[in-house]
C-alpha cells in the first residue's frame, strides 16, 4: 500500500510539472476554500491527499469530490 501511495504522490507531482497546477498546504479555511475552487474547476482528474484535520472541513471536500466524480472527473484520494 505504501508503494502505491508513493506512486500516487509521484503521479501528482509529475502532473503538476506538466499542468503547472498543484494545491499545497495552507491555513485550514484558506485551504478548504482554495481546494473547493480547484475541485469545482477540475475537468479531467484530481489527485488529493488528506493530511488530517477538521472532520467538517474534510466532509465538505469529500462531498465536492463526489460531485466531481459524478461529472466524470477521475479522482484519486489518499
Amino acid at each position: 500500500m505504501l508503494l502505491e501511495a508513493g506512486r500516487l504522490v509521484k503521479t501528482a507531482a509529475d502532473r503538476h510539472r506538466v499542468e503547472e497546477r498543484l494545491l499545497t498546504a495552507m491555513e485550514p479555511e484558506e485551504g478548504v476554500d482554495a481546494a473547493e475552487h480547484v475541485i469545482e474547476s477540475a475537468q479531467q482528474s484530481l489527485s488529493v491527499v488528506f493530511a488530517g484535520g477538521n472532520d467538517q472541513r474534510a466532509a465538505r471536500l469529500v462531498t465536492r469530490l463526489g460531485r466531481a466524480v459524478a461529472r466524470g472527473v477521475d479522482v484519486r484520494l489518499l
